[in-house]
């Protein structure tokens, strides 16, 4: 017997803007197994390379400006600029200014954030790249369980391609 899973592996391309501070990327999961079973999986693949699980999400630091957030019960990849390091910024100047300087500061600052907005777009690309080899881990690893379901495992076998992950799994029936 023998069977085909065709699966892309992906964040979803559209992203949803909150506010200034969030962007929302939809991802999707293949219900190679039962959908709780593929959650546990990819958090349990998250929290493996890293990620610190808090009350409702997972999360890991991108670079000294944004963390990513993976929220389980939404299905969202959150990149978030970290608001406490801006906050700390803004906390200092205005202790050490004039409120003449203060408001100069402001505006550079504000110029920065913006400067730090194009850096978003190479944060939204790597958060995306982050979920996707996570996500191809959980496939993969999901395939091997349902194979086993379906008789006994002999051979794993994977290569990468320019369309992707491949991964050959036979089973003896």
């Amino acid at each position: 017997m023998s069977r085909i899973y065709r699966i892309k592996v992906g964040v979803q391309e559209t992203a949803v803007h909150v506010n200034g501070e969030t962007l929302l990327l939809p991802v999707s999961i293949a219900n190679i197994l039962p959908q709780e079973n593929m959650q546990n999986l990819l958090e349990s693949e998250l929290l493996s390379s890293g990620w610190t699980k808090t009350s409702k999400t997972l999360e890991k630091n991108l670079d000294e400006i944004y963390k990513i957030e993976y929220s389980p019960t939404e299905n969202n990849l959150s990149i978030v600029r970290k608001k406490e390091i801006l906050e700390v910024a803004i906390q200092e100047e205005e202790n050490k200014t004039k409120v003449s300087k203060r408001i100069r500061e402001q505006q550079k600052a504000q110029q920065d954030l913006t400067a730090q907005d194009t850096k978003a777009s190479a944060s939204v690309l790597e958060a995306k790249k982050i979920m996707n080899q996570h996500l191809a881990t959980v496939y993969k690893k999901a395939l091997i369980e349902k194979a086993k379901s379906l008789g006994s495992v002999s051979s794993v076998q994977e290569h990468e391609s320019d369309q992707g992950l491949h991964v050959r799994i036979t089973v003896k029936g």
